[in-house]
């Protein structure tokens, strides 16, 4: 499949984009299978995100934020072209995100 992110655009792909993650500080494990994409029901702007084969959380975007920012209560998540950002809220780590 295409990768959606390949031609530069920083627009969140209507279809899962897969991502492999490692600790932005070089601690703790890699994630492996990481997707994203728009979340299909959402009436607002959302996404779905999927950490191997864990249930999909929907993460809302963030009012106010400039950057393609979205949250949920255990994970942020923002796309910055070409990588993007994923934290894990609960244990204060930070993943630096490059599409497969």
């Amino acid at each position: 499949m295409a990768n959606p992110l390949a031609s530069g655009s920083a627009e969140l792909p209507k279809v899962a984009t897969f991502f492999g993650c490692s600790p932005s500080d070089g601690s703790g494990d890699a994630i492996d299978a990481l997707s994203v994409e728009l979340d299909p029901s959402a009436d607002a702007d959302a996404i779905m995100l999927r950490i191997g084969k864990n249930d999909p959380q929907r993460l809302d975007a963030v009012p106010g934020s400039s950057d393609r920012l979205f949250a949920n209560g255990a994970y942020a998540w923002r796309l910055a072209y070409p990588a993007a950002v994923l934290t894990d809220v609960n244990s204060f780590q930070t993943y630096s995100c490059v599409p497969r």
